[in-house]
């Protein structure tokens, strides 16, 4: 099935150092063969070969650049700066699209009121080699989507300029940036425009060197950061109309009780019995079904 108009694409790899990976996921998206794709790669200043392997490519880039920069977060709103289509995402220089990706991504734009498309994700090891799969799921309300829910970002992608709007990620952040800008998409937009398809679109590496791998308590640190945020006045849940605040702080703590040792039984209980007297008494039995499944039971 053909579109009569193709939206522009636009893509963007921050990279650094990645010179092993690279040309496959330069490879990956500009085999796609996409008719209105706009490939925008910014480099951190490289020093493995990176940037030779970038130039090698380079008449068929829109837009590239190596240069110093204050990481990924930095790269990836220098490239959302110069985006000028109508569709957004971002490639790491480790991973790489499956063929036809951007084909389903824009078939699947085709209705005017979805914003958001989401894909899966397959899981691959340093060789290439599958090792899982997953994707986003949404929760049925959405303050516990903003506590339950695992943004897989790199099979995701937004309308440009719902994330220009939201200015980008944040650069203060370094390894959940991603889900921090999908926390902001929810309290700004909600959840209702997200179609989902059975494809998959991309091939995430774990590999030894990958922040994924490497930073894993750096990654719960800025989560953690991340949800005491939300429930404090930064997010200002209060005085947004899509969110029950009293709600989504019953889930914040259902989610801290998830993380709490079952060892802590006095912390553990006091997570479950704050959330349920925070939970508004209509719809209190899903609150105490969900609590019983997901926290109770939990392993």
């Amino acid at each position: 099935m053909e579109l009569k108009n193709y939206p522009k694409i636009s893509i963007v790899t921050p990279s650094l150092n990645q010179g092993q990976f690279l040309e496959q996921t330069i490879l990956s998206v500009l085999d796609q063969k996409y008719p209105n794709l706009e490939y925008i790669i910014i480099d951190g200043g490289s020093s493995d070969g990176s940037k030779e392997i970038i130039k090698k490519y380079s008449d068929r880039i829109t837009y590239w650049v190596s240069e110093k920069d204050s990481g990924q977060s930095d790269a990836i709103n220098k490239g959302l700066n110069k985006a000028t289509g109508e569709i957004f995402n971002w490639i790491n220089s480790d991973d790489y699209y499956e063929p036809g990706a951007l084909f389903e991504v824009a078939h699947a734009f085709e209705k005017s009121d979805t914003n958001v498309v989401c894909g899966y994700n397959r899981l691959v090891d340093e060789s290439g080699k599958r090792i899982g799969q997953n994707r986003l799921y949404l929760k049925d309300e959405i303050e516990k989507s903003l506590f339950f829910t695992s943004f897989r970002q790199a099979p995701t992608f937004f309308k440009t300029d719902r994330i220009q709007k939201l200015g980008g990620v944040r650069e203060d952040y370094h390894f959940n940036m991603d889900y921090e800008l999908f926390i902001r998409y929810l309290l700004r937009y909600g959840q209702t425009k997200f179609k989902f398809i059975d494809k998959t679109l991309v091939n995430f590496r774990h590999h030894e060197t990958s922040k994924t791998i490497q930073k894993q308590d750096s990654f719960t640190r800025e989560r953690s950061e991340i949800f005491e945020n939300l429930i404090s006045d930064k997010y200002e849940l209060d005085q947004n109309d899509r969110i029950n605040s009293d709600k989504a702080l019953a889930y914040y703590y259902a989610f801290k009780a998830l993380k709490t040792s079952r060892m802590k039984i006095g912390q553990y209980l006091t997570f479950l019995f704050s959330g349920i007297s925070k939970y508004p008494s209509k719809g209190l039995g899903n609150y105490l079904y969900f609590l019983i499944k997901e926290i109770v039971f939990y392993k």
